[in-house]
């Protein structure tokens, strides 16, 4: 009898491994579609950021553009332009009048842009289903595979189930703060927009050059 119940267990976890196994699966189709959008065209997003602080509650909103065209990359965000022609990075202080020049890892690419994070997510984390549900949406999640090495203990994404457009990441920091970056709108990308910063424009910059 004893014997019986243990293989009775055995196999109901069996059953529940490959379960899970599936479900992930599922929840990492819906993301290759939704990474699959953001490398389909060169295109341009506006985007809002919400920070709030696990301890009081205090809330930051700032809004944001980011474009991407393959390797490359652009975002205008808090005061800055980052461009990066998918070798060299140009990050642009107007406020200072400087700009820094880099040659950066894709990692460090990543830390600095959640789309690309995202794009990438498959060398960096797992995915499963998020317990929330919603009527308009995919809610997945990212678990990061390599947790020592980052501020944050999951990633929540909301995906269109009809368009596999992704609307909104959510990180959920393991201080309890809160980062949500919702995109409020996308469109392609103008073939004249440039991702090297134009020094002509700007004679009297200076640059710090740190490559």
């Amino acid at each position: 009898m004893k014997k019986n119940l243990i293989v009775f267990v055995l196999l109901l976890m069996a059953v529940g491994v490959s379960a899970q196994a599936t479900t992930d699966e599922q929840a990492k189709a819906i993301v290759d579609r939704a990474v699959a959008q953001l490398q389909r065209q060169p295109r341009k997003y506006t985007f809002t950021t919400t920070y709030t602080a696990g301890r009081t509650g205090d809330k930051q909103v700032q809004s944001g553009v980011c474009a991407i065209n393959g390797k490359k990359t652009y975002v205008q965000y808090a005061g800055m332009e980052t461009f990066f022609d998918g070798k060299t990075q140009w990050v642009f202080m107007p406020d200072n009048n400087e700009v820094s020049v880099s040659e950066p890892t894709p990692a460090e690419q990543r830390e600095s842009n959640p789309l690309l994070l995202v794009r990438d997510y498959a060398q960096t984390h797992r995915v499963g289903f998020d317990e929330d549900k919603n009527a308009d949406n995919f809610m997945v999640c990212l678990y990061p595979t390599i947790a020592k090495q980052v501020e944050y203990f999951r990633i929540k994404l909301s995906i269109d189930k009809k368009t596999y457009a992704l609307r909104r990441i959510e990180f959920c920091q393991r201080n309890a703060d809160r980062i949500i970056l919702t995109i409020d709108s996308q469109q392609p990308l103008p073939k004249e927009f440039k991702f090297a910063f134009d020094q002509a424009q700007h004679p009297y910059v200076e640059v710090n050059d740190l490559r």
